[in-house]
C-alpha cells in the first residue's frame, strides 16, 4: 500500500480515535463524580488515566502520519510513561528516608 492510499485512512482512522478519546474522558469524569460506588470510582480513575495517557500521544500525532507513525508515536509514549513510572518505584525508597 503506498503512502497515497493509506494517509487518508489513517487521518480518518486518527479523528475517530481523538473523538472516541473526548468521549471516553467525559465518561470517565462523569464516573468520577457519581458518588454510589467505589468500585465504579476507581473504574473512572483508571479510565482517565489511560484516555489522558492516549490523548498525549493521539493529539501530538499530525494528521497526515501515516499507520506506522502512529505506532511509532505509542511506542515512545509507552517508553517515556514506562520510565517515568520505574524512576518513581526506585527513587520511592529513598525519598521515604530523606522524609524521616
Amino acid at each position: 500500500m503506498s503512502r497515497e492510499t493509506s494517509a487518508p485512512s489513517a487521518a480518518r482512522f486518527i479523528r475517530g480515535v481523538r473523538t472516541a478519546l473526548a468521549l471516553l474522558l467525559f465518561v470517565s469524569l462523569v464516573l468520577i463524580a457519581q458518588q454510589s460506588s467505589q468500585l465504579v470510582y476507581g473504574i473512572g480513575v483508571l479510565l482517565v488515566m489511560v484516555t489522558v495517557l492516549l490523548g498525549f500521544t493521539f493529539n501530538n500525532i499530525p494528521d497526515d502520519a501515516s499507520y506506522a507513525g502512529i505506532v511509532k508515536a505509542l511506542i515512545i509514549t509507552w517508553v517515556i510513561v514506562g520510565c517515568v513510572v520505574g524512576v518513581s518505584i526506585e527513587s520511592a525508597p529513598f525519598l521515604i528516608m530523606l522524609g524521616r
